[in-house]
């Protein structure tokens, strides 16, 4: 198996980044890299991180939140299903 080619980083900037961290803290700007975030933070603090060959991305004034799921269950679907699906009491995170 060869081994999987380097992506260069990912800079988001220029509009609100829903942290979702223990303040639910609002950002300007965020770096993916190797699809970990590596820094969030203002325009020109991540820009100055800002490496030659990394991708940037001006959010044009949109706003990125987490990625979100919709756990809730219908109740007559629930009833006649949940053995089919999977177990989530007791999931942390």
């Amino acid at each position: 198996m060869s081994p999987r080619p380097r992506i260069p980083p990912i800079l988001f900037f220029n509009r609100k980044i829903l942290t979702v961290d223990p303040q639910f803290s609002v950002a300007e700007a965020i770096v993916i890299f190797d699809e970990r975030i590596i820094a969030v933070g203002g325009n020109a603090e991540i820009l100055n991180l800002s490496e030659s060959q990394s991708n940037q991305c001006d959010l044009e004034c949109h706003t990125v939140i987490p990625g979100l799921i919709d756990n809730h269950m219908h109740y007559m679907r629930g009833a006649s299903r949940w053995r089919f699906e999977a177990r989530i009491d007791g999931v942390t995170s």
